[in-house]
């Protein structure tokens, strides 16, 4: 009976001897798990062990997607990134070594006409397009003696340039306006030019605008002629539109594309546009031009009355697309 003592006293020191979970230190071959916490086994107790959140940078391969927005383009993780990179509207700065999804590359399409401001999102290289509006055609001769048709407008030009911006800096530009279509009555109005574009200043990249036909008058309307003044790395001219005559209108210039110069037009047929993007001239009496700077038509005389108004253009655009940081 006096060993029972003994091994009751035995059970007590073990007992009493360790206050606190003991936990053999090993070696850690798992994955990080990043959640809004941190995770990490530190041991082999098969346990995770939980972080602060403030531990914002992986430990492990980092295989995640980044997305950043405008103003954080150039933090990534500190892991080997093998993602995507999201971006948000106009950035377009990768920072990291994979190729940038960034669906349409376009930046900005403006088309509404008249001034605007451009904020560069990031500094870089961008591409600048630009289409001057085509100019309206020439109101045909109103009364017995002023029997000529309007002469057609003449279309829009283009140029195109890669400038580099600095992110986070204001540019100015413009954008053309249709020219109206000519008025008045008697010898006929001749058609409004079309307006020019351009991007920074007129001396940067600009696409000029074509000019109006004339009015019938007596015998018919003077021709419009295509833009020609265009200032950029590459530039096309628009279309010129053709004279009104006594017996007929004369059709409206092409506006030019990005590869092509617009189309001429011949007798009351409009020109074609300039291939991509540039608009078809007006056809036939007072028809309008197409979008983008397509010229507008002369309108035939009213021996009896006042003629109709010459056919209207079409607007201009600029577009900004980022090309490289």
């Amino acid at each position: 009976m006096k060993l029972f003592p003994i091994f009751v006293k035995k059970i007590v020191q073990l007992i009493s001897g360790g206050a606190g979970t003991q936990i053999a230190t090993g070696t850690e071959t798992e994955t990080d798990a990043l959640a809004l916490a941190m995770t990490q086994d530190l041991g082999g107790d098969g346990q995770s062990d939980t972080f602060s959140a403030a531990p914002s940078l992986p430990m492990g391969t980092d295989t995640h997607t980044d997305v950043m927005s405008a103003t954080t383009s150039s933090t990534h993780p500190t892991g080997t990134e093998t993602g995507t990179d999201a971006l948000s509207m106009a950035t377009t700065q990768d920072t990291g070594t994979q190729t940038d999804a960034m669906g349409a590359a376009v930046a900005a399409q403006i088309k509404s006409t008249g001034s605007f401001t451009f904020a560069a999102p990031v500094t870089g290289n961008y591409t600048i397009e630009c289409w001057a509006g085509g100019a309206g055609g020439g109101q045909g001769g109103s009364g017995a003696t002023n029997l000529g048709g309007g002469g057609g407008g003449g279309g829009g030009g283009y140029a195109r340039k890669v400038v580099a911006l600095t992110g986070s800096t204001s540019y100015s530009g413009f954008v053309g306006a249709a020219g109206t279509g000519g008025t008045g009555g008697g010898t006929g109005g001749t058609g409004g030019a079309g307006g020019d574009s351009w991007f920074i200043s007129t001396s940067d990249v600009f696409a000029a605008g074509g000019t109006g036909g004339g009015g019938g008058g007596t015998l018919g309307g003077t021709a419009g002629t295509g833009g020609t003044a265009n200032i950029g790395d590459t530039t096309f001219n628009g279309g010129n539109g053709a004279a009104g005559s006594l017996t007929g209108v004369g059709g409206g210039g092409g506006g030019a594309g990005d590869a092509n110069n617009g189309g001429n037009a011949a007798a009351n047929v409009g020109g074609t546009g300039g291939s991509a993007g540039g608009g078809n001239g007006g056809t036939n009496t007072a028809g309008a031009g197409s979008i983008l700077g397509g010229a507008g038509a002369g309108s035939t005389n009213n021996a009896l009355g006042t003629a109709t108004n010459g056919g209207v253009g079409a607007r201009g655009q600029v577009n900004i697309t980022f090309t490289a940081a």
